[in-house]
């Protein structure tokens, strides 16, 4: 799946429309990529860009067509939205979700998945695999993986509805 990835972010920096983008965002960077994994459903990476001038996220989504959308970002003000690069990733997804599963599998084997959304991103300086499993009873497994390592670095399990509304 890092493959795929790597030809959509090929795919993407080769269109006319992205290239439009950095040429008016020269100070962004690619900070995150985004899918979520569902049974019978194709999976569609969102690779989003920042740019720090603006304070301002872009999300691309490539297949079956080409979508922009910008947004404000969500991160507090004294954190930093750290560059994603992908050349330092050495544990695939397949790798990564064959770890969360076997963990989900081992601590939790009652609960049966409904949803994976995975997130690539760099946070404190390293890239990780944030992957979050939804549970048919309204659980949510979270896990960080360093895409390097492929080291457990954070394991959360808790109630959807226990989440506190901010």
């Amino acid at each position: 799946m890092v493959l795929d990835l790597k030809k959509d972010l090929e795919c993407l920096q080769g269109k006319n429309e992205f290239k439009n983008y950095k040429n008016e965002n020269s100070d962004s960077y690619l900070c995150a990529a985004f899918t979520i994994l569902e049974p019978s459903k194709k999976k569609r990476w969102q690779i989003d860009y920042y740019s720090p001038k603006s304070d301002k996220m872009t999300a691309f989504l490539i297949d079956p067509i080409f979508e922009r959308k910008d947004c404000n970002t969500l991160h507090k003000d004294n954190e930093k939205i750290h560059e994603l690069n992908i050349d330092n990733i050495d544990i695939g997804i397949d790798d990564t979700l064959n770890i969360v599963t076997s963990l989900k599998d081992k601590s939790y084997s009652n609960e049966k998945v409904s949803k994976i959304i995975v997130i690539l991103q760099n946070i404190n300086k390293k890239e990780i695999w944030n992957i979050t499993y939804l549970t048919e009873s309204f659980h949510v497994l979270n896990v960080h993986i360093d895409a390097q390592s492929g080291e457990l670095l954070k394991e959360k399990f808790e109630n959807i509805l226990s989440f506190n509304a901010h």
